[in-house]
């Protein structure tokens, strides 16, 4: 089995932030759960929420083991035997406070066999911010009817429960200095959270990682993170709103996107995601999950 690595000491984090941590190399199973243990102590005192992405599912047996609060799991989906590997797990559930499988493709045939998983309460299922962009006005449509009124459904799926119940929040009055955005319901917003690679570099997501873009290196301090060219860009979005993205601040749907969308790709079709934003907040009273579900902050 391949070597692992804890969460980094030197890394002085903000209360509240949220790490994600995959495979480095350097410590063996035995070495990993008490590196863990003792990591843990110390961001737990600082109110972090750890959210472990394994390289292969079948490693979830290095973690089951941890029974921490705060702990997630996040799985990977592609094929459908990714599914059939995560139900050969899913008893390693409950050692988990919350386990999110990640999709990557949009197929009618996988989305059934996932959905059996939602099943377990402390599962949901978010659709990657990849595919979200990839679909169609048609397909995405098509989706997100599946679930729109399906209480049980809409509210163990991201990033479309986030939409709901912000626009509800924000029919009702009570939106008065919140700011919640794709940036946060993707778990890529700047300062809340952070992913570390198997390489030891440090981003908002590991899609943006993939992209080369990064804070850092563990190496490196929180203060040192924000003071990359990417943090600044990130934290500062409202401000480039109007030189870069220029178009996206007369957007209706400005106010949940805040240009993520076309964040790196100015010349991507967004229409598709606005609409059914757009749909979501003018069909907010028809949909009574809204009703039903607890508005939970992402990442927590």
């Amino acid at each position: 089995m391949a070597e692992l690595i804890s969460i980094p000491h030197n890394l002085k984090w903000d209360v509240g932030s949220n790490i994600k941590v995959v495979r480095i190399p350097h410590l063996a199973r035995d070495e990993f759960q008490k590196a863990t243990r003792d990591s843990y102590r110390f961001y737990s005192k600082k109110s972090n929420y750890l959210t472990f992405k394994l390289e292969s599912i079948s490693d979830v047996g290095v973690l089951e083991d941890l029974h921490f609060r705060d702990i997630g799991l996040e799985l990977d989906v592609y094929t459908k035997d990714d599914v059939k590997q995560i139900n050969s797990i899913k008893n390693s559930f409950a050692a988990f406070d919350k386990v999110e499988i990640v999709i990557h493709e949009n197929s009618d045939s996988l989305y059934e066999d996932i959905k059996i998983l939602l099943e377990e309460k402390n599962v949901f299922i978010r659709l990657s911010f990849e595919l979200l962009k990839s679909m169609d006005e048609k397909s995405l449509n098509n989706f997100y009817e599946k679930i729109a009124f399906t209480p049980d459904l809409l509210s163990k799926i991201y990033p479309f429960i986030s939409i709901v119940r912000f626009a509800h929040i924000q029919k009702s009055g009570r939106a008065k200095g919140m700011k919640r955005t794709l940036w946060r319901f993707m778990q890529e917003e700047a300062g809340l959270f952070y992913y570390v690679d198997s390489n030891g570099k440090i981003g908002p997501s590991k899609r943006l990682l993939d992209k080369g873009l990064s804070y850092g290196t563990i190496e490196n301090s929180v203060e040192d993170l924000k003071e990359s060219a990417l943090y600044k860009e990130l934290n500062s979005i409202d401000e480039e709103i109007f030189f870069t993205y220029d178009k996206c601040s007369m957007c209706e749907s400005y106010d949940m996107c805040n240009a993520m969308l076309k964040f790196g790709d100015l010349d991507y079709d967004c229409s598709a995601m606005k609409n059914i934003i757009t749909s979501i907040k003018s069909e907010i009273e028809d949909i009574e999950s809204v009703q039903k579900v607890e508005f939970v902050e992402e990442g927590a």
